[in-house]
């Protein structure tokens, strides 16, 4: 689980549909995401670090395990 993804969201936007209708983005996709289901594309992850304000590199993390 992205718990650190999910603070981030809920910080900025305070709920992960508010930040997904930034995103325009599907809030089932942001909490596959979010659970580790899904992977964000490169693409992806550049739109949401721009609705964010964070880099694109925060969320891009490493797989683990």
């Amino acid at each position: 689980m992205r718990k650190d993804l999910k603070a981030l969201i809920i910080s900025r936007y305070g709920s992960q549909a508010d930040f997904a209708a930034a995103a325009n983005e599907r809030e089932a996709r942001v909490s596959r995401v979010i659970r580790g289901r899904e992977e964000l594309t490169p693409k992806r992850a550049e739109r949401w670090a721009a609705a964010l304000g964070c880099e694109v590199g925060v969320l891009l993390e490493p797989k683990r395990g």
